[in-house]
Parts: structure tokens; C-alpha cells; sequence
């Protein structure tokens, strides 16, 4: 239910805050209920949210979170790979590495860079 309030303020209304609260909200439901899929569902509407907000260093912390989550639970990430090589050449490589979750380890970090990489190799070939 939080899912579609947030779209609503967002979409309708360009309520961003409300936004952010209800998919939030929506987050902390699907963590205590143990509900990965809507979890990853939760940070993927965030990420979005804050792309549409212009907050795009917000946003891959969000996408990052989702990957993780869809990754961990067999969900092939490709939607939010290719999201986050977009972002990654808006932001530049410094900035976008600074935007990626504090607790991401450092070798995770630069496993994500090595397959944003090779996404974009492969684009330019």
C-alpha cells in the first residue's frame, strides 16, 4: 500500500518528501516481515525517487542496496546495472565511487567498477 501512496505523491504530486516517507515506510515493513523481493522493490523505488528528485548520489546508494538484494536472491540485476552505469558516467568515476554505500566493502566496490566496465566496453563495441 505504501508503494503506490509514494508513487502518487511522487508522480501526481511531485511530492517528493511524502515520497520518500511512505517508500520508507514501505522498507520497514518488508525488513521486519523478512520480504527480500519487496525489499529490493523498496530500494529500487528510492533510487528512482531520488534520480527524479536530483539527488543522483542518493540514488546509487539506493540502487546499490537493491542490487545487492536481487543479486542475493537470484533476480538478475540488469535493470540496475545498466542504471548504474549511466549514473556512474553522469557523475564521473570519483564521485560516483564516493556515492556508494558506506558499508559496501572495498573489494565489492570495485567488483561493481570492473562489471560497470566491462557493461560499458561492451556498449562501445
Amino acid at each position: 500500500m505504501y508503494h503506490q501512496l509514494g508513487a502518487i505523491a511522487a508522480q501526481y504530486r511531485g511530492d517528493y518528501d511524502t515520497a520518500e516517507t511512505l517508500f520508507g515506510l514501505a522498507l520497514d515493513i518488508d525488513q521486519r516481515l523478512g520480504n527480500r523481493a519487496g525489499i529490493a522493490i523498496d530500494y529500487h523505488n528510492l533510487a528512482t525517487l531520488s534520480k527524479q528528485a536530483g539527488n543522483l548520489d542518493n540514488a546509487v546508494t539506493y540502487r546499490v542496496a537493491a542490487l545487492i538484494v536481487q543479486f542475493n536472491i537470484g533476480v538478475p540485476p540488469t535493470a540496475d546495472i545498466r542504471a548504474l552505469s549511466e549514473w556512474r558516467n553522469e557523475l564521473g568515476i570519483e564521485r560516483f565511487r564516493a556515492a556508494l554505500p558506506a558499508w559496501m566493502e572495498e573489494n565489492s566496490a570495485n567488483d561493481l567498477m570492473r562489471a560497470l566496465d566491462t557493461l560499458d566496453q561492451e556498449a562501445d563495441s
